[in-house]
């Protein structure tokens, strides 16, 4: 997904996207609602876990 991210960005600052700042700040909020999911997932899996022990 980065380097999606990374090679559309790339494009559109080479073509002068009008709207680059706020569609790079689009990813940026995406990455982070993303990595904010893989810690619930990974944080309750843990505590499934202790629950089953």
């Amino acid at each position: 997904m980065n380097t999606h991210f990374a090679d559309e960005e790339e494009l559109q600052r080479k073509y002068d996207y009008p709207h680059y700042e706020e569609h790079k700040q689009s990813h940026q909020q995406l990455i982070e609602q993303i990595n904010q999911l893989k810690i619930e997932f990974f944080t309750a899996d843990q505590i499934s876990a202790e629950l089953v022990d």
